[in-house]
């Protein structure tokens, strides 16, 4: 029987996956404390998930959960404010209220930046950090679709006199620069600014500043494993407490992105 694994590890796990949808929604920093309380009501909520799709497998006869198992937890954990059709026993549960409500609600709306001659674009920043952007109209411009709404269609554009990989590099540079403490941990590493893996960069932009223009990064991981007395054990290891990003947590044993001077080998 596998041994389980130390609660902390979870905490570790869930804190670093409340962290990063703070981070993808808008916030930049936030307590540990905060982190903490939003990572125990995280945990909370998906063991009430769990909990009641394997108590309706059992009803079912079955040892399995399948999204029908899925769907009437969700509605359960709805019952308390009520739902339309929830007192209906013939409805399709596929159709469920409670099920379209959760898929409608997505992430906050994305700026797309527009990383080709092409006008072709596969990074998106909030809009929360675009308005900081636009003060920097000598590097960006904020296009909006012709009916001007400025939501949708809305799109990020470089300057047209910056011409050259280099010059849009240079110019970022500096708005990262300007833009001071808004983007903390800088590491003084580019990363390539690309459509899709090896393709030429359109311009290449400080590492730390990656998640928030929304970019797509790359890198390598590595993992290792020992069997003692037939039993497969993961070794884990643990971000130094000085990392800007993530410090103290766990992590891959050896991990590091790819940045412009370097490739996958």
């Amino acid at each position: 029987m596998e041994s389980p694994a130390s609660p902390d590890f979870y905490a570790a796990i869930s804190t670093v996956s409340v962290a990063q949808i703070c981070r993808s929604v808008g916030y930049t920093s936030a307590r540990p404390s905060t982190l903490r309380a939003l990572s125990d009501i995280a945990v909370r909520y998906l063991l009430s998930i769990g909990r009641l799709c394997a108590a309706s497998a059992a009803s079912h006869n079955r040892t399995d959960c399948n999204l029908l198992d899925l769907v009437l937890s969700l509605e359960t954990l709805y019952s308390t404010r009520g739902f339309s059709g929830g007192s209906d026993p013939t409805r399709p549960l596929l159709e469920s209220v409670v099920l379209k409500e959760l898929m409608s609600k997505s992430m906050p709306s994305s700026v797309p930046v527009k990383t080709s001659s092409t006008g072709t674009s596969s990074n998106l920043c909030l809009p929360t950090f675009t308005k900081h952007l636009s003060k920097h109209n000598d590097v960006f411009h904020i296009v909006k679709d012709k009916n001007g709404e400025g939501k949708i269609g809305e799109h990020l554009r470089f300057n047209p006199s910056l011409k050259s990989y280099e010059a849009r590099t240079e110019a970022v540079a500096h708005v990262i620069k300007c833009l001071g403490n808004l983007i903390p941990g800088i590491r003084n590493e580019l990363y390539p600014v690309t459509l899709a893996f090896g393709v030429p960069p359109f311009f290449s932009l400080e590492r730390a500043a990656a998640p928030y223009f929304g970019i797509k990064a790359y890198g390598v991981h590595m993992n290792g494993y020992v069997e003692i007395d037939s039993e497969m054990f993961l070794w884990v290891a643990k971000r130094s407490e000085d990392k800007p990003t993530f410090p103290g947590m766990f992590d891959h044993i050896v991990a590091g992105g790819l940045v412009c001077v370097l490739n996958s080998l």
